[in-house]
């Protein structure tokens, strides 16, 4: 299940949910994995153009506002390995000796 912040995942957690969650909106020490937006980068960023704008004595709204995009990073869990479905690991020609034998015409 994906939800948007982690106060959703504690709902799910209260009504007994058992399934992987992940989050899109992952906070520091979060329990669940999920996407770390950077706030912290982000804030320091939306700081140092302010800094510019002061230092140019810019005054009020910017007639062209700058946007600023950063890459979320996908934070991954422990719990989440335990989740996940296995694949049975396929048997090679050398471990089963008579595979190879079997779709051969004689």
């Amino acid at each position: 299940m994906v939800v948007s912040d982690v106060s959703q995942y504690t709902l799910l957690k209260g009504v007994g949910w058992k399934g992987v969650v992940v989050t899109l909106n992952r906070r520091a020490r979060s329990e669940i994995a999920g996407v770390n937006q950077g706030y912290e980068i982000i804030a320091g960023h939306a700081v140092d153009l302010v800094v510019a704008q002061l230092q140019r004595n810019e005054r009020g709204l910017p007639e062209a506002p700058r946007a600023l995009l950063f890459p979320g990073r996908w934070v991954e869990k422990d719990y989440l390995e335990t989740f996940a479905p296995t694949v049975p690991a396929r048997r090679s020609k050398e471990s089963n000796p008579g595979a190879g034998a079997q779709g051969a015409k004689g």
